[in-house]
């Protein structure tokens, strides 16, 4: 344990976490860095987990299969190389922060895991240097979907695990709130881009979630935080709304007022 216990941040970390479909490009890395700065604002601390940009992952797989690597490819080697398209992204948010005048730091290797190394489970996580970056500063980056085993290989939490890497963070930190990010404004009965009527819950059962939101969130990490009785949120950048997973209750209709954006905007 470090002198800077982590209890010492209690109620004040928030975890967010943004997926590939909103980093898309070098202006999306800006409105990320603008919705951090709306909680440091407010005096949370942030956990930002981030996804790779785009399609990065999608074309490095496409990359060695065009190679006709095949079977040949290890999987510690396959880790790695996918590894580095969540890297790559956390240390330009890392940047972007620093050149906006943010006091953050980048942590690449923050949670331990144990199990096949493209499938791995968490089991751990850097207690010691996240309280240390914590205490020098207001964001810390952490690179989602990667984890290290207890022989130091690069092992990945499945495809999607980033979300798995948020709920994990935040359930072990005790984050006061858990936000994951995507290009949507929430968890929708359907596909609001085929069914413009569609429309958006406003809070979810886990095991509701887990029939409809598949297609938005890692249905590992749902699972995961179905166990953990972690209630977490999914929306989008610069909105007022979103979907509370977790709830007692599933339902459209927005019941109570937003307070976590009301204290943050």
């Amino acid at each position: 344990m470090s002198a800077h216990s982590i209890l010492h941040f209690t109620n004040k970390i928030v975890v967010l976490k943004f997926g590939s479909s909103i980093l898309q490009d070098a202006k999306a890395y800006q409105s990320v860095t603008d919705e951090i700065k709306r909680f440091c604002d407010k005096k949370y601390k942030v956990l930002a987990v981030v996804s790779a940009i785009g399609q990065t992952t999608d074309n490095l797989t496409q990359k060695h299969a065009s190679l006709s690597l095949g079977k040949g490819i290890k999987d510690k080697d396959e880790a790695r190389l996918l590894s580095t398209g969540e890297i790559q992204s956390a240390i330009y948010l890392n940047a972007t922060l620093t050149g906006h005048g943010l006091k953050t730091e980048c942590l690449c290797e923050a949670i331990y895991a144990k199990g096949t190394l493209l499938n791995a489970e968490p089991t751990g996580f850097a207690q010691d240097q996240l309280e240390h970056l914590f205490h020098h500063n207001d964001v810390v980056v952490v690179p989602g979907f990667i984890a290290t085993n207890d022989q130091g290989e690069t092992c990945l939490l499945g495809r999607g695990g980033s979300d798995l890497s948020a709920l994990y963070l935040a359930h072990k930190l005790n984050a006061l709130h858990c936000i994951l990010y995507k290009d949507v404004n929430g968890v929708y009965e359907c596909d609001p881009n085929l069914h413009k009527h569609a429309k958006c819950y406003q809070a979810l059962t886990y095991q509701d979630a887990l029939k409809c939101a598949g297609s938005v969130i890692q249905e590992r990490a749902l699972l995961w935080a179905k166990k953990e009785h972690l209630p977490f949120r999914v929306g989008a950048l610069g909105t007022n709304s979103y979907t509370v997973i977790g709830a007692v209750a599933t339902y459209f209709d927005n019941f109570v007022q937003n307070k976590l954006y009301s204290e943050v905007a």
